[in-house]
């Protein structure tokens, strides 16, 4: 088992310096940047009527053989549309609660509004409501 491989807690390395002197959040995950080349919504908070895909592309030039086109089509519906970067965070934040809890072994993840509300960092309750109201994103 390598370091990856490891849970936070037996490694007691939630919070090491790196070397470079960075703060490493969780040694738990190594972030490759898939998201950033091929983000799994759009990058805005709005998206233009009648616009339902969204389609990221690119192209690896190897030496020896032709290019890859490597493409990532996200389709929506009209009723719901296409994934926000609000929506994002919400699946981002899916993604980390099913690694914790089975390291996506298990196609059911059991977890509470709360749990998700907490691991995103919102605020709890409505605040222009006087905190009275909660809203939750997830029903």
């Amino acid at each position: 088992m390598d370091e990856w491989d490891e849970p936070i807690e037996e490694t007691g390395a939630f919070d090491q310096q790196c070397d470079e002197g960075v703060s490493s959040v969780d040694p738990g995950w190594k972030d490759e940047l898939n998201l950033a080349e091929f983000p799994i919504a759009a990058l805005t908070d709005r998206i233009p009527d009648g616009q339902t895909t969204l389609v990221f592309e690119d192209r690896l030039e190897r030496r020896d053989s032709a290019p890859i086109v490597r493409r990532l089509t996200i389709m929506g519906t009209h009723k719901h549309g296409l994934p926000t970067s609000l929506d994002d965070e919400v699946l981002v934040g899916l993604i980390q609660l099913t690694k914790r809890r089975s390291n996506f072994t298990d196609a059911r993840v059991q977890f509470s509004r709360y749990e998700l509300i907490e691991l995103l960092g919102w605020p709890k309750a409505d605040k222009a409501t006087g905190g009275s109201k909660r809203r939750y994103i997830v029903g």
